[in-house]
C-alpha cells in the first residue's frame, strides 16, 4: 500500500480532540473526528466522519505513519500500519438513529500486541 498514510492531528475540539485522516496519494480515503489516539485499554473509541469540509481546523500533526494493509471487510475496515506497536486496529461502520436525526456513527478498535 505504499503512499498511503495514517494522519493524526489535534484540535480544538474537547469531545473529539483527534482528526484522522487516511490517505492515499493526494485523496483521501477517510477522514474521522476521533475521542483518543488509540482504542488502549478501552477496546473502543467512537468516532464521527468528516465531511470534505473541515469542523475544526487541526492545529498541530501528531504523526504521519505508512499503512501496509487496507481491506474492508462488508461494514468493517481493517487497518495495519507500519509500526511496531499500536499497528492493527478495525473500524465498524455503523448507521444508527440519533435522537432525532440519522448519524453516521463509527467504532475504532485497536490491537494491543506488538504482533
Amino acid at each position: 500500500m505504499s503512499n498511503t498514510l495514517w494522519i493524526l492531528e489535534s484540535t480544538n475540539d474537547t469531545k473529539f480532540p483527534y482528526l484522522l485522516t487516511i490517505k492515499q496519494d493526494e485523496t483521501v480515503l477517510l477522514r474521522l473526528r476521533v475521542q483518543d489516539k488509540w482504542p488502549g485499554q478501552k477496546g473502543n473509541i467512537f468516532c464521527l466522519r468528516e465531511g470534505n469540509e473541515l469542523g475544526q481546523q487541526p492545529t498541530k500533526e501528531l504523526e504521519r505513519v505508512p499503512i501496509i494493509s487496507l481491506r474492508r471487510y462488508g461494514k468493517r475496515l481493517a487497518v495495519i500500519l507500519d509500526r511496531a506497536k499500536n499497528k492493527r486496529c478495525d473500524f465498524l461502520f455503523l448507521k444508527k438513529q440519533y435522537k432525532t436525526k440519522k448519524a453516521n456513527m463509527n467504532r475504532y478498535s485497536g490491537e494491543q500486541s506488538e504482533h
